[in-house]
C-alpha cells in the first residue's frame, strides 16, 4: 500500500526545520502517493497569556506559504500529489477571528487540520496542553480537570463545522500523563462528535518521538474510531523532513489487526479543496 502524509511542518513554524521542498522530496524518496503541507496557521489570535505566537509564523508570512506549496505542487506534480493544508489552533474565544482571518485563503487549501493546543481552565486561564510547563500545569490543577476541559473544547471545535481534521486528538498525555478511567465518558461524547460530523480523525505519529512514546491517539481510542468507522488520515506531524511517513506501515498493519478482531473496515479519508473522500 502507498500512503500518504497529511500533517508535515517547516522552518516558517519557528520550531521545526527544513523547507516545504525537502519535504515533498523526502515524500518522494519514501515513494508516498501524496504529501499534505500543512503548517501553523498564525496563533496571534490566542490570547497571550497563553504564550504560544511564537511557535507559528507570522501572518504576513502565510500568503508567502501559500505560494511556496503552490510552487512545489506544480514542480513536483508528475511525481507526487501534493496538498496544501494548514494546522489552525481552536479556541472558543479566538474562533470567530480565525475565521476571518482564514476568509482569503480558503480556496487555496485542500484541508485544515483543527487541533487544540490552549485550553482556559477556570481560575488559571489560557494555557498550552503540550508546553514544557504543562507538566507542572497538571500537578498544580490535577490531570482529569486537564482532560476534561481539552475534550471539551474539541467538541466545540468538531461542532462548528469549520475544521476537516482532528489533530493529534489526545495530545495532553505529551508528557507521559495519561488519563484515567473517569475521562473516557469525555472521549466518547468527544468521538459522537466527530461521528456526526464530516471530520477524520488523524493517527499522528509524532507521540513516538516525545516522552509518551506512542501515536496519538492511543489504542483503546482507535479501536472505538474503527468501530464507528470514522473516517481515519495518517499524519507524521514530521518538524524534520526525514520523519515524512515514520512508522506508517507498522502502524497500518496494526490497523488491520484490529480490524480483524473487530470484523470492521478501515475508513481512511483524504481531502480537495475541503471536501473529504474516501479511499
Amino acid at each position: 500500500m502507498k500512503f500518504w502524509d497529511n500533517h508535515t511542518h517547516n522552518y516558517l513554524c519557528n520550531h521545526a526545520k527544513g523547507t516545504v521542498e525537502e519535504y515533498v522530496i523526502s515524500a518522494i524518496e519514501k515513494n508516498l502517493c501524496e504529501i499534505g503541507l500543512s503548517d501553523h496557521f498564525p496563533m496571534h489570535l490566542i490570547s497571550k497569556e497563553a504564550n504560544v505566537e511564537q511557535w507559528a509564523m507570522r501572518m504576513e508570512q502565510f500568503p508567502k506559504y501559500i505560494a511556496s506549496c503552490q510552487q512545489v505542487q506544480k514542480k513536483y506534480q508528475d511525481k507526487i500529489i501534493v496538498k496544501v493544508a494548514s494546522e489552525v489552533d481552536f479556541t472558543p474565544k479566538s474562533f470567530s477571528n480565525y475565521k476571518i482571518a482564514l476568509e482569503p485563503f480558503l480556496d487555496d487549501l485542500d484541508y485544515i487540520i483543527g487541533s487544540v493546543h490552549v485550553i482556559d481552565i477556570d481560575g488559571v486561564g489560557e494555557r498550552a496542553v503540550d508546553s514544557p510547563d504543562s507538566f507542572s500545569l497538571m500537578e498544580e490543577v490535577g490531570s482529569n480537570i486537564i482532560y476534561k476541559k481539552y475534550y471539551e473544547t474539541n467538541i466545540k471545535m468538531v461542532k462548528t463545522g469549520f475544521y476537516n481534521i482532528v489533530g493529534h486528538c489526545d495530545l495532553p498525555k505529551k508528557f507521559g500523563i495519561l488519563p484515567n478511567e473517569e475521562i473516557w465518558e469525555y472521549t466518547l461524547k468527544f468521538l459522537d462528535a466527530v461521528e456526526e460530523s464530516d471530520m477524520a480523525i488523524e493517527i499522528n505519529h509524532a507521540g513516538f518521538c516525545k516522552p509518551v512514546a506512542t501515536q496519538y491517539p492511543d489504542d483503546k481510542i482507535i479501536h472505538e474510531v474503527i468501530n464507528r468507522n470514522i473516517p481515519i488520515t495518517f499524519g507524521s506531524d514530521a518538524h524534520e523532513s526525514r520523519y515524512v511517513g515514520y512508522g506508517f506501515e507498522e502502524t497500518y498493519n496494526k490497523l488491520m489487526k484490529y480490524c480483524k478482531k473487530q470484523t470492521s473496515q478501515l475508513v481512511f479519508a483524504k481531502f480537495n479543496k475541503r471536501n473529504i473522500y474516501f479511499q
